[in-house]
Order: structure tokens, then C-alpha cells, then sequence
């Protein structure tokens, strides 16, 4: 296999970052006793062409880092330690293992018997283990860049001494002006969620007295990438929308960026629920919690 410049790396963060200069691999794992980092150079190659030893672990972090790589790089993990399935440990080297942290990924897995850690059909059932290479079938992990290219954007940062104050009901000044888009009206915010019925919380927004100048909508379960998400963040501040608002269960799967990126501050809804016994049903419970209620309040997510 073709020799390549290795250095110590870091232990964090895990996965593979491009730094700039070289890509950073590190991987948790506490009772592996060696952890091997795998190259390859396409995605439906049947084995890697550079293995790497990772040689360093830092609290129970094994982590290298390559000069070389560059995003774009396809690699995965093959981790040797103890096979003894009647403790729950499973490892086998001889499977491709693929990053846990990966940021992409390349290919689909290719169902066969390889696939599996242990010998299907033997008589000791899933107890035998399986020393056949996998690579060929599995997905790849892949180096991504993270950079973003914000085009100059940001906040305008009015000063007070240059601000004209004029005090208005917006959405009742708005409500019939001929001028104003109708879905321009009212409180300028942005919404972003990935729940099954995106237009219930966003009329909820409403009904709160706020207006969604902008919606994205992504299928329930979303896992938000940087990209997706700084790029609604560019088209927010690009209006000077004075926040974005998102669903709780969105919150906890979007990205956390630098305090040095230029960002719009992010809320998350907060919904408490509050189980009633006696003479209300519960579609009378559904129909009030899609009303403006005191326990529907607006939480900072992050700035």
C-alpha cells in the first residue's frame, strides 16, 4: 500500500475535520486495543488502498492526523479488540466499520452474509465469528469542508443616534396596506422545522401574534447539516429578520457554529403539556393547545 505522512492529531473534535492544513481523525472507543483508519480512493472500491495504524489515544480517543488528506476523502475504521459475544463484545477487524461521527456518507450497504459480524447458519448460531472482509459492501464515510462562505452578510447594526423611532402596531398598520405582500404583514421572523405537520407550528407563530416572513419545512426527523442551516440563516439576515423560532425536537439536531460567525439569534418553542382529568376530552385538550397559551413560550436556543 502507498505510504503516507501521518502525524499524533487531537482527541477532539471526533469524527474527520478538515482543518485547512491536513484532516483530524479521532474516534471513541473504550475497551478497543487497536483501531486502524482506512483510505480509499472510490467508493465501490473492494478493499482500501491505505491503512493507517492509529497509534494515539487520548481518553479513550484514538485520533491521527494526515497533512495530505483533503475533503472528499472516503475512509471508514476497522477496530480489533475482544470477541466475546456472551459479554456483548463484538469486535472484528476484519468489518469495515463506518465513523459514527461521519459528516457524509458515500454508497449503500450490499446485503450478504459478509455483512454480519458472525457466521450466519452456524451451529453455534450468532456466537462463531465471521473473518470475512466486508468493505467491498459497506458505505463510506466522507471528509467534508465546513467552511461557509457568509458573502459579506450581516447584521446592519443601526445605531440608535441613526434610527428614526416610530411606534406602530405593525400587523395593524400592515393588515390592509395594498402595498405590503400579505405574507409580509406583521412581525418579521423566520421558522424553520422538520416535524410531521410544519404548518401547525407555524400557526402557532401566528396565532402568538408573530409573522413567519420566512419558512423552511423539512420531512419529520430532519437532521440539519451546517450548510442547510447557515444558508437560511444568509436569507435572514439578508431581510434583518429580528430572529428565527424552531420546534424543540428541531433544537437539539441543529449544528452549534463559533461565536465568530455572524449568526441571527435562534429560539426554540417550548411546549408544556398539562393532562386534565374530568369533563375534558381530549379533542377539547388538542384544540387548545393550538391557541395562544401562557404555557406556550418562546426559549433561546443560541446567539
Amino acid at each position: 500500500m502507498t505510504p503516507v505522512k501521518s502525524w499524533l492529531g487531537y482527541p477532539y473534535p471526533l469524527g474527520a475535520t478538515w482543518l485547512g492544513n491536513g484532516v483530524n481523525f479521532a474516534l471513541f472507543s473504550e475497551l478497543a486495543t487497536s483501531v486502524d483508519l482506512c483510505l480509499f480512493d472510490k467508493v465501490d472500491a473492494r478493499q482500501e488502498n491505505i491503512r493507517i495504524p492509529m497509534t494515539e489515544h487520548t481518553d479513550q480517543v484514538w485520533h491521527v492526523f494526515l497533512p495530505d488528506a483533503r475533503p472528499g476523502q472516503l475512509y471508514g475504521y476497522r477496530v480489533s479488540g475482544p470477541y466475546e459475544p456472551e459479554r456483548g463484545l463484538r469486535f472484528n477487524s476484519s468489518k469495515l466499520l463506518l465513523d459514527p461521527y461521519a459528516k457524509a456518507i458515500a454508497g449503500e450497504v450490499n446485503w450478504s452474509d459478509e455483512m454480519f459480524g458472525y457466521v450466519v447458519g452456524d451451529k453455534l448460531e450468532d456466537l462463531a465469528q465471521d473473518f470475512r472482509d466486508d468493505a467491498w459492501g459497506m458505505p463510506k464515510a466522507v471528509v467534508i469542508d465546513n467552511a461557509f462562505d457568509w458573502k459579506n452578510d450581516k447584521r446592519l447594526g443601526i445605531s440608535l443616534a441613526q434610527s428614526i423611532i416610530y411606534e406602530v402596531h405593525v400587523k395593524g398598520f400592515t393588515k390592509l396596506c395594498p402595498n405590503v405582500p400579505e405574507h409580509l404583514r406583521g412581525t418579521y421572523i423566520g421558522s424553520i422545522c422538520g416535524i410531521a405537520a410544519p404548518e401547525s407550528f407555524e400557526g402557532a407563530l401566528k396565532a402568538l401574534g408573530a409573522h413567519v416572513d420566512l419558512a423552511k419545512r423539512y420531512i419529520d426527523h430532519h437532521y440539519y447539516t451546517e450548510a442547510e442551516l447557515k444558508n437560511f440563516i444568509a436569507r435572514c439576515i439578508r431581510r434583518d429578520l429580528a430572529m428565527i423560532v424552531t420546534t424543540e425536537k428541531d433544537a437539539v439536531r441543529m449544528p452549534r457554529f463559533p461565536e465568530t460567525e455572524p449568526k441571527v439569534p435562534i429560539y426554540f418553542m417550548r411546549v408544556e403539556i398539562e393532562i386534565l382529568s374530568g369533563h375534558e376530552s381530549w379533542e377539547h385538550w388538542v384544540a387548545r393547545t393550538c391557541k395562544p397559551q401562557p404555557m406556550l413560550s418562546p426559549e433561546r436556543f443560541f446567539t
